[in-house]
């Protein structure tokens, strides 16, 4: 009774608008959720070729610690950039649920990459998080491992060096502003486990990819990438 009361109390001085179509009642209609274009077949994040589960292809392998990268939708489809962008920098947790059920939906039609996963988020600066108030990319894993019972543990990679965001720089900077930016904790062990790591969007694959070589060379078996959108 007493969260009815809250919400409703919210719901009056704050009313919630559509991101789609900015209609009030909630972030998200129905009719703009149908209009989010779901990736129904899997491609291979570096040429874009149709591949199993976004394997990468086997030319490809050898310049990534990643097995492949599983998108959940189209970027430039329907309202997910207003809500991604929400999500992470309007700090509308709600919208956790709703980017959350498109990673589930996305995982489970590809869930033979692996048995019993292990799964974890890219990592933020904690003066990043601090600054920010959460990790957007943990805060999804977390949806996602509740919803489906997978295993999660979120202090297997740390960001120990602050960078520039990935989407202000470009082509072989991106790769140079990451070197050394993360560490494993040698406290956890990852050996022959599956890792899913968890990010909002990627662009060229850099991040996960940086992440991946860790947790490769710590142990694991295969690890894969999850997120909403390639930008």
């Amino acid at each position: 009774m007493k969260n009815k009361l809250k919400n409703f109390i919210l719901d009056t001085i704050f009313p919630k608008f559509c991101l789609g179509c900015n209609i009030e009642g909630e972030w998200l209609c129905s009719a703009c959720k149908n209009k989010i274009v779901k990736v129904k077949t899997q491609v291979c994040p570096h040429c874009g070729r149709i591949s199993q589960f976004g394997r990468f292809c086997s030319k490809d392998k050898k310049s990534y610690g990643l097995s492949g990268i599983i998108v959940a939708c189209y970027y430039d489809e329907g309202p997910i950039k207003e809500i991604i962008h929400n999500f992470k920098y309007n700090n509308i947790l709600e919208l956790k649920n709703i980017l959350g059920e498109l990673l589930i939906d996305s995982l489970e039609e590809n869930i033979e990459i692996g048995k019993d996963p292990l799964i974890t988020a890219v990592p933020l600066h904690f003066l990043r998080k601090a600054q920010r108030g959460f990790n957007q990319s943990e805060v999804l894993a977390e949806v996602v491992a509740e919803n489906i019972n997978l295993q999660k543990n979120f202090k297997i990679i740390q960001k120990k060096r602050k960078t520039t965001p990935q989407v202000l720089t470009e082509g072989k900077k991106r790769l140079k502003n990451l070197k050394n930016s993360f560490k494993i904790n040698k406290n956890i062990d990852i050996s022959k486990r599956t890792i899913i790591i968890v990010d909002d969007v990627t662009t060229t694959g850099t991040t996960l990819s940086e992440c991946a070589r860790l947790l490769r060379k710590a142990g694991a078996k295969k690890v894969w990438g999850l997120v909403i959108s390639k930008g």
